[in-house]
């Protein structure tokens, strides 16, 4: 029987799978890696029906260092396969992570700084048969080649880690190996880059491109047992139990969270809530929370401060649609949060109502939360003109948790209006936190329709809300996190034109901010942001951008930051993000922005809080996006939760000014 895609036999799906067990370097031996191909080779023909013709297997001898690089380079240039068609790319086989070539390091020496890789079967250290390992980079260059010719309907799966261990027995082996006395040089795969950087459009980093599934976190090892791969089979046996119509790749790594040997998958990636090798979100999907239920009753979201959640912010409950994690159905019930906690809140009925009894029939872990309320997100001050005053007044934002206050004095104002005409109104958006009072950044300005005061104020008090978020418990030693913001520069070397990786210029964060003049030739300056974790705690980093002119919000990444390591955002290739630009609105002499680094002590996803400007025409403000969930683990062995939020204000200027 075929489960999954409703499109003719032949699904337009390709291929390309690889699996080494044997290894030309003595003592390497797996026994799982070709078996796992062989098993998601069958998956595919069987159940997806997909012709063997649109799989390419490179098994043991076959995958070698130039084999594995052309069959990369052979996706890209496939006429067959046509834009949009998905295309899964699979990797078993050892992982390894070695130190960074000096040439490739781009901070400050003390630093810490390595290269994630890949193993080929004939890998080799010895002299004139020396086979190097595909450093991550590479890796890159390759998928972003794929992506430019092919679309964003990439899939890729790496069961391997990148840490060796010596606890190995016959039936217990790690998918990762340390390489004593190994070391890159500089010039790898220099010329194979530089020849495909030539094609690739910039403006993609690795979070765009396409969805990458890990066996387990960077610090953790994949694990085979017996004669397979943990990760995969446990993957197979979800893609094969769920609808795949109504699978997505982040609840198909929920599903398959192995916690044998503490291994626990991965999904990276901001197309992470797209249905299984589709572009397209599961019909009826809407961001949700997980929602537990105890023996007395007692409703608990897995939702709370860290999440931008606010007290009395109310959410619908619905049953679990199981392969997407979204709701299924009608709501149930509406219920309020309070009180709200660091990352979970506890739900109570609306005043005067109780939960209704036909709940007790559902299953405890089988209800979803989406948020309907913003809960008490504080208080907008806005100044407007006389003719203003009763429109503005008239405004019903309770069920946005949004009180507006007018006052008569626009100093005063977070925002003053004033008409243009009968049908437009001129915004002025004025930054009020210390610095940026400091700093005389008082004019901020957009325009909008009449018609859309009501969605332009909500989204300017979420915008404000979420800028101020995380509010109680907070990190007590943010202080030793080291912060630069970089103008960065192109290297170039021997190999005319050899973009990667960037290289740092100047650090430009200075005094609590970062400065940059604009100046009118039209030459955006490439910038990327950097700290340095000089604590002894390990975080998960959430990096977001905060636009003051047009109150958009967008999530950058997600990534584990461990201690005494540098966390780089927008240098290009291994940092998954590219460099950044800016610019300055067409009537403003400057702007500010706000990149705002969420930590925390245990992973939460906030791709949720992103939102488009609401000035761009047909963007929903909220729906309009892809965002993630929350899939939280169960409470009763997590440690102690421990978060804190960094800003990194960005002042712009005309050179003028």
């Amino acid at each position: 029987m075929t489960l999954g895609y409703n499109n003719p036999v032949g699904s337009g799906i390709f291929a390309l799978l690889i699996g080494i067990n044997n290894y030309t370097k003595d003592g390497m031996a797996l026994q799982g890696a070709k078996n796992d191909v062989e098993a998601l080779s069958e998956y595919l023909q069987r159940q997806l029906d997909v012709p063997e013709d649109r799989i390419v297997c490179l098994l043991n001898d076959s995958a070698t260092r130039e084999n594995i690089l052309q069959a990369f380079k052979d996706l890209a240039a496939n006429p067959v396969i046509k834009r949009d068609d998905p295309i899964l790319i699979f990797y078993a086989g050892h992982g390894t992570r070695i130190p960074s070539p000096k040439e490739w390091t781009l901070g400050p020496e003390k630093y810490a700084s390595f290269v994630e890789a890949i193993v080929p079967r004939d890998f080799s250290q010895e002299g004139d048969a020396r086979v190097d390992v595909i450093p991550d980079r590479t890796i890159d260059v390759l998928i972003r080649n794929i992506h430019d010719s092919k679309g964003d309907n990439i899939l890729v799966i790496f069961d391997c880690c990148y840490s060796g261990s010596a606890n190995r027995t016959d039936y217990i082996r790690p998918r990762g190996w340390t390489f004593a006395g190994y070391a890159i040089g500089e010039d790898l795969d220099r010329e194979l880059i530089h020849t495909l950087r030539q094609k690739i459009n910039r403006g993609n980093g690795a979070l765009n491109t396409h969805v990458f599934l890990a066996a387990c976190a960077s610090d953790e090892k994949a694990m085979e047992y017996g004669d397979r791969g943990v990760f995969t089979s446990a993957l197979l046996r979800v893609l094969t139990r769920y609808n795949i119509n109504e699978l997505t790749y982040a609840r198909a790594i929920s599903l398959a969270t192995v916690v044998s040997h503490s291994q626990h998958p991965e999904c990276v990636g901001n197309k992470s809530n797209r249905l299984f090798l589709r572009q397209t979100l599961p019909d009826g999907w809407e961001h949700c929370f997980s929602v537990t239920r105890d023996s007395e009753g007692q409703y608990t979201v897995e939702a709370g401060t860290i999440n931008g959640i606010s007290d009395r912010a109310e959410f619908d409950l619905y049953k679990m649609q199981v392969a997407s994690g979204g709701p299924d159905g009608a709501p149930l019930l509406r219920m309020v949060a309070s009180p709200v906690g660091p990352w979970r809140s506890s739900l109570q009925p609306p005043t005067g109502l109780h939960p209704d009894q036909n709940l007790d029939i559902i299953p405890v872990g089988a209800l979803v939360a989406k948020q309907v309320t913003a809960g008490q997100t504080g208080l907008l001050t806005i100044y407007c003109d006389s003719e203003l005053n009763n429109e503005v007044n008239s405004l019903s934002l309770g069920d946005k948790g949004i009180e507006i206050r007018t006052t008569d004095n626009e100093e005063d104002s977070f925002l003053s209006m004033h008409p243009e005409g009968n049908e437009h109104l001129a915004l002025t958006v004025r930054v009020r936190d210390p610095e940026a009072l400091q700093w005389r950044l008082a004019d901020c300005l957009s325009s909008t329709d009449r018609n859309q005061l009501r969605v332009v104020l909500t989204a300017v008090a979420r915008f404000h809300h979420l800028l101020n978020f995380p509010t109680g418990k907070k990190l007590s030693n943010l202080t030793k996190f080291k912060i630069a913001f970089n103008e960065l520069t192109e290297k170039t070397t021997k190999i005319d034109a050899f973009e990667e990786p960037f290289i740092v210029k100047h650090n430009l964060y200075e005094n609590g901010k970062a400065e940059i003049i604009i100046d009118d030739s039209g030459n955006q300056k490439p910038y990327g942001v950097s700290l340095y974790n000089d604590t002894q705690t390990s975080f998960w980093a959430t990096v977001l951008f905060f636009g003051c002119s047009d109150f958009s919000i967008e999530h950058l990444c997600r990534v584990r930051f461990h201690s005494k390591t540098e966390l780089r955002v927008g240098f290009g290739g291994g940092s998954g993000t590219d460099p950044f630009t800016f610019s300055v609105p067409d009537g403003q002499e400057m702007d500010i922005g706000y990149f705002k680094v969420v930590l925390s002590t245990d992973k939460v996803d906030l791709a949720h809080l992103s939102q488009p400007s609401p000035f761009t025409p047909g963007e929903d403000l909220i729906g309009g996006v892809e965002l993630g969930t929350r899939k939280a683990q169960k409470s009763a062995d997590r440690p102690p939760f421990d978060y804190g939020a960094i800003h990194i204000p960005v002042v712009l200027r005309r050179a003028h000014s």
